[in-house]
């Protein structure tokens, strides 16, 4: 019975994510409402609501897969450049952070982040999984510079990477929320709080 259930389950996701992205490809996300989207993935609205609770939320599940890929694949490539950085530099990954981050409009996120705080918040476990390969490859970077005497020895490279995430993520909402802040003045800030994290686990010379 269950599998039935679950099996039930996936099949409604998938008419609601092929029906969304007809829509969307036909009028546009903007002009695409969620009664919709539920009338051509043949259900009532409020069950659509069960499923996703808002656009923004569809619409970064349905291309979930597809970032993720592109996240890891952009992440790959940051230790080599950060390793052969003569000093600390964590830049890559602020880089590749915010090229994930805006592959979506403000609007959109701004519908995530909302249904995610106010009404279903395991949405956030979609950022930590996002972000858990993240902080496994900076762990990496900052065990590297630890053994090169940079990075001072008592700091634990998983926790500060997780401390390194946070930071940018709070970036990231604060970057969505607001219309006046742009890519530069966002990677300026960033680059500010990476450095000044890097300053307090330097070793002094």
């Amino acid at each position: 019975m269950a599998t039935v259930r679950a099996k039930s389950k996936l099949d409604r996701q998938l008419r609601i994510q092929e029906s969304a992205l007809y829509l969307f490809g036909k009028l546009g996300f903007e002009a695409t409402s969620m009664e919709q989207i539920a009338e051509a993935a043949g259900l009532g609205v409020g069950t659509l609501y069960n499923y996703y609770r808002s656009k923004g939320e569809l619409l970064i599940s349905i291309n979930f897969d597809m970032v993720t890929t592109l996240y890891k694949v952009e992440i790959d490539g940051a230790p080599a450049t950060c390793m052969a950085s003569p000093k600390p530099d964590l830049s890559p990954y602020l880089d590749v952070y915010i090229k994930v981050f805006t592959h979506y409009p403000k609007t959109i996120w701004r519908e995530y982040l909302a249904a995610a705080i106010s009404k279903t918040p395991h949405i956030l476990q979609k950022f930590d999984e996002y972000d858990e390969y993240l902080i496994g490859a900076i762990a990496q970077v900052l065990s590297h510079w630890q053994r090169q005497g940079q990075i001072k020895p008592t700091i634990e490279p998983t926790t500060a990477a997780t401390v390194i995430r946070e930071q940018l993520f709070y970036l990231m909402i604060r970057f969505a929320a607001s219309d006046e802040m742009d890519l530069a003045s966002l990677r300026a800030q960033g680059i500010g709080r990476l450095a000044g994290l890097l300053d307090m686990m330097a070793i002094s010379t």
